[in-house]
C-alpha cells in the first residue's frame, strides 16, 4: 500500500509539474506577443511574429502533454477496474495522438 500511495502522490506531482509548464508557457509567449505587438509599427508582419509564438507555445503544450501521459501511465499502475482503465486508455491515447501532430506541425 505505501508503493501505491507514492506512485499516486508522484503522479499527482507530475500533473502539477505538466500544469505548471503549461501556464509558464502561455505567460512567457503571451507577454513576449504583447510586447511585440505594442513594439511593432508595421502591422503587415503579423503574421510572421505569430507564427513565431505559435512555435514557442507549441513546444510548451508538447512537452506539458508528455508530463501528463507519464501521469497517466502512474494512473493506470493501480486502476481497480476495468472502466478506469479504459478512461485512461483513451486519454493517453489522445493526449499520444495531439502530441504526435503537434510534433510533426512544429517540425
Amino acid at each position: 500500500m505505501l508503493i501505491k500511495t507514492i506512485i499516486e502522490y508522484s503522479a499527482l506531482f507530475i500533473e502539477c509539474c505538466s500544469a505548471s509548464i503549461l501556464l509558464l508557457g502561455f505567460i512567457k509567449v503571451f507577454s513576449r506577443f504583447i510586447i511585440a505587438e505594442i513594439m511593432q509599427k508595421n502591422h503587415y508582419a503579423f503574421s510572421e511574429v505569430s507564427e513565431k509564438y505559435r512555435h514557442q507555445i507549441g513546444r510548451y503544450i508538447l512537452l506539458g502533454l508528455d508530463f501528463y501521459i507519464i501521469s497517466d501511465i502512474l494512473h493506470s499502475m493501480f486502476a481497480g477496474d476495468t472502466m478506469s482503465l479504459i478512461r485512461l486508455g483513451v486519454v493517453s491515447i489522445l493526449r499520444t495522438i495531439i502530441g504526435y501532430f503537434l510534433g510533426k506541425e512544429l517540425n
